[in-house]
């Protein structure tokens, strides 16, 4: 939560594209010793859900065991099987997520105390095997058993969210397992001129087996139909590893990319057909190497490769930095302090308050962030909002003199389908937020 220097007086809060500007009226006051947040994190799992409420994980789990049981779809658990060239083409779970209820039903339980409405789950299928393959999505029922366990029942078929297709190609499925293996087989078939490149261009760094300790990873970036004859496209960046297991790999990316043709189901068929180095765009591997050699448009001598050393890595990772260290009884620096207890709660398990503002937190795997029954004062702004837009952009500030990119210090931004997408994670207390979030 951010602090709020001004005054209560007059409040303009901006979300998304609303902007809500509210009357005049005081703060509101909390007594001394009031700890603000009504539940901790463990009683919140433990709340009852409500009209707003995501999956639990027994929820999560209960609709994952049940459609692995439907004979007709023949899903198998991608986390349980050996991956191999042969077995790809898979029937699998790519996700799942709550199904928002009609809102004439949710406004009529709020406002009117009407029956919770059901509660449904939807499960996005990618059917590899499938003749022909292809995706499609499913909703079931979720009720709660006796035993306070969820129950899953009702299983319908329905089209794509946001769409009228019952299916879509097997050409437009997430980013999932059969993309990774044929992202690496296309790499492997031009291993030894790209690890001849690597080690020229990036100071003996190498891609694949035996490449330690300098090793180069690789990631993917998106995908999209780019032509009739190339229907899926992936793009794929290369990052260097500081510390391969804490690292991500978006720290350190490279200037160096790649875009698969990811053309149909036979990963022998898969190739790059464009690299691109230092803002340079190149056919083939063969044809970068020789521009790199004759240094063509000054591509060698303009590009400079920096690793940095000794505190100069230490911006990016958890290692301690240099000079001097706490003693036993400071375990931590200073730390903020709220004399009049925490001006937001947590309540209802999603349900977020303060300072006269409520609202519901949600998220969506493909979109992000998602707010529901947004009041002010008890005065509802907005039924529903999500995140349009944002972008997140990681990177170090230039020096004057600075002339090349390097390692450390190219700048990456995230689109919203990036930063937003599939996973989210909390904030690290005490590091990322302060410890009395």
């Amino acid at each position: 939560m951010v602090a709020m220097m001004a005054s209560c007086r007059l409040v303009a809060v901006v979300l998304t594209g609303l902007l809500a500007f509210t009357t005049a009226q005081d703060c509101p006051v909390w007594p001394p010793g009031s700890k603000g947040q009504g539940i901790t994190a463990p009683e919140r799992l433990r709340y009852p859900v409500n009209v707003f409420s995501e999956l639990t994980l027994n929820e999560y789990n209960a609709v994952f065991k049940f459609l692995l049981a439907q004979k007709e779809f023949g899903l198998v658990d991608i986390n349980k099987i050996q991956i191999t060239t042969d077995s790809v083409h898979l029937n699998y779970v790519h996700g799942i997520w709550k199904e928002a209820a009609p809102k004439a039903e949710v406004l009529k339980h709020l406002d009117k105390q009407g029956p919770l409405p059901t509660r449904k789950a939807r499960a996005l299928l990618v059917l590899g095997k499938a003749k022909p393959p292809v995706v499609r999505e499913v909703l079931v029922t979720l009720t709660m058993g006796s035993d306070k366990m969820p129950i899953v029942s009702n299983l319908e078929k329905v089209n794509v969210h946001s769409s009228k297709w019952a299916t879509v190609p097997y050409n437009q499925r997430p980013h999932g397992v059969m993309d990774q293996v044929g992202q690496v087989i296309s790499v492997m078939k031009v291993l030894q001129p790209l690890n001849q490149f690597l080690k020229a261009a990036f100071g003996g760094y190498s891609y694949g087996d035996g490449c330690e300790p300098k090793c180069i990873g690789d990631n993917y970036g998106s995908y999209q139909w780019l032509s009739d004859k190339v229907p899926r496209a992936i793009y794929v960046w290369f990052f260097m590893p500081e510390a391969a297991e804490v690292d991500g790999g978006y720290i350190h990316p490279l200037p160096l990319q790649i875009l698969v043709s990811g053309t149909g189901t036979d990963l022998t068929n898969w190739e790059i057909i464009k690299w691109w180095f230092h803002g340079q765009f190149f056919n083939t591997i063969e044809e970068l190497i020789t521009a790199w050699n004759n240094d063509k448009n000054g591509l060698r001598t303009s590009f400079k490769f920096v690793k940095p050393e000794g505190s100069m890595k230490l911006y990016s990772n958890f290692m301690p930095r240099p000079g001097p260290k706490r003693g036993e009884k400071q375990p931590v620096g200073p730390i903020a302090y709220e004399p009049y207890g925490r001006r937001y709660s947590i309540t209802q398990n999603n349900k977020i308050s303060w300072l006269g503002w409520e609202l519901y937190v949600g998220y969506l795997p493909h979109y992000g962030p998602r707010y529901y029954d947004v009041r002010f004062k008890g005065e509802r702004i907005a039924y529903e909002i999500s995140m349009q837009e944002a972008m997140a952009c990681k990177g170090q500030q230039q020096d004057q003199d600075w002339q090349a990119d390097t390692c450390c210090r190219c700048a990456t931004c995230y689109h919203t389908n990036q930063c937003g997408g599939p996973a989210a994670w909390g904030l690290l207390v005490g590091f990322a937020c302060i410890w009395l979030c």
